[in-house]
């Protein structure tokens, strides 16, 4: 099952001089709001020393809008997709938890931060009985 982290314990560890393992999971690295602050998180993390992998759904051609410090270990899954009908998407839906899964758990992380309402409710849903400590942000406006 998914943990929430105490934002207190998260500031702690960044002003400490632990080297983390974070991985990062957000829909599309576009030029919106939520990618713009996920960049920001990044590069700050891994100008920093910590591992930082960041999982988009979207397909490996899909370049990211803002800059991204080399270091960052960018996986585009490929799992964004329309489905034809509700059977379709009920389909689609398991095989992108399954590949998100995955994901994480091969980036080995000690914490993962989620980003956006359909890809947070993904990411939980994926980290189901993984006991890795899981935050997710919801950034909509207003």
């Amino acid at each position: 099952m998914a943990v929430l982290v105490n934002r207190h314990d998260l500031v702690a560890c960044i002003y400490s001089q632990v080297v983390m393992k974070i991985t990062l999971v957000i829909g599309s690295m576009g030029s919106g709001g939520a990618e713009r602050v996920m960049s920001i998180l990044a590069n700050y993390w891994a100008t920093h020393g910590w591992n930082v992998t960041l999982l988009t759904f979207v397909d490996s051609n899909a370049s990211p809008f803002y800059q991204l410090e080399p270091q960052i270990k960018l996986q585009q899954l490929g799992i964004y997709r329309d489905s034809a009908n509700p059977i379709a998407a009920i389909q689609a839906g398991w095989l992108r938890i399954k590949t998100l899964r995955a994901a994480i758990a091969a980036s080995e992380p000690d914490v993962v931060i989620s980003f956006m309402n359909t890809v947070n409710v993904l990411t939980i849903l994926a980290l189901w009985n993984l006991d890795i400590p899981t935050i997710v942000s919801e950034r909509i406006y207003p």
